[in-house]
């Protein structure tokens, strides 16, 4: 626990780090062996082999399988650039089927996702552990995660990871790392999440409660990795069915977060962020949302 608060206690200078893109990309596009998709593909079940990068400008997966594309090995610093990962599921099915489904796995260490789209599905990313390998230190950077009727991003082995500059474009839950078994701890670990875009969605089918609903912006645990938040604009518009608008629970640095509230009345968790996070922006305009995401989509370029 002393290293994880020694970090945290250096919030500026990581803020500063987070805030100044970072080298992970430009490796997985200039330095890393490059293997190309294009066109439509089938479900993608092969782990990339070390310091590999899947380029798929051009490359779509639509619908082939529960798991649509998936990392799972032990081979370090592989990297996932575009591409779009799309299903065609209606709404109206349940979300125990959505509970079951995922864009993108990965287990493999020191994993980049850059500039994918993933699109209508249950979690849009899950590191996790699998076939020999641990997805700690992720990094996922400019990618738009639209339309999630589970998690947008699981993160529920507890991994340290960066989460920078993403649109997150409707969310049933947006954050969650919560223990997949009792052994499991992660609180050893840091998870930077920086400069995104993100807005929960109410789903026509949910976890429980009356529909449309939604979850919290983070589903969190006492034993999830510690969180540092900076510069992110979140958006919600209406109380959640379970969980809360609360920050995350746990060790926790935060600095320049919006919050926009376009449910009725006084955002339910005013108090908690002010607590937790003082300089928290919380506002009913919502300019604050929209103008943000117009500007990333105007800016990034992603998927196929």
């Amino acid at each position: 626990m002393k290293a994880l608060f020694v970090v945290l206690s250096a919030l500026p200078m990581v803020a500063q780090t987070c805030s100044g893109a970072p080298a992970r990309p430009a490796v997985c596009q200039a330095t890393n062996t490059q293997v190309v998709a294009t066109g439509t593909q089938r479900p993608w079940t092969n782990p990339l082999a070390q310091n590999t990068t899947l380029r798929a400008v051009g490359a779509t997966w639509v619908n082939g399988d529960p798991y649509e594309v998936s990392f799972l090995g032990a081979a370090s610093g592989a990297c996932m650039v575009r591409g779009t990962i799309v299903s065609l599921w209606p709404d109206t099915d349940s979300w125990s089927k959505w509970h079951d489904r995922a864009a993108l796995r990965f287990s493999q260490p020191n994993f980049t996702v850059f500039a994918v789209h993933l699109a209508n599905n249950g979690d849009g990313l899950k590191p996790k552990d699998d076939a020999g390998g641990q997805a700690q230190d992720f990094h996922v950077e400019g990618s738009w995660i639209q339309h999630m009727h589970d998690d947008c991003l699981e993160n529920d082995y507890l991994h340290a990871g960066t989460i920078r500059d993403n649109l997150f474009d409707g969310c049933y839950v947006m954050f969650s790392s919560r223990p997949w078994t009792s052994g499991v701890s992660g609180r050893e670990n840091i998870v930077a999440i920086d400069h995104n875009i993100g807005a929960l969605e109410p789903m026509r089918t949910v976890f429980s409660g009356s529909s449309p609903g939604t979850g919290g912006f983070f589903k969190w645990s006492t034993r999830a990795p510690g969180v540092i938040l900076t510069d992110n604009v979140f958006m919600a518009k209406q109380v959640p069915n379970h969980g809360t608008l609360d920050p995350p629970t746990g060790p926790l640095l935060c600095a320049r977060n919006v919050i926009v509230w376009e449910g009725p009345g006084a955002f339910p968790s005013d108090a908690a962020w002010r607590a937790r996070c003082p300089d928290t922006v919380v506002t009913t305009n919502p300019a604050r949302y929209t103008d943000a995401r117009t500007n990333w989509l105007a800016t990034h370029v992603t998927g196929a």
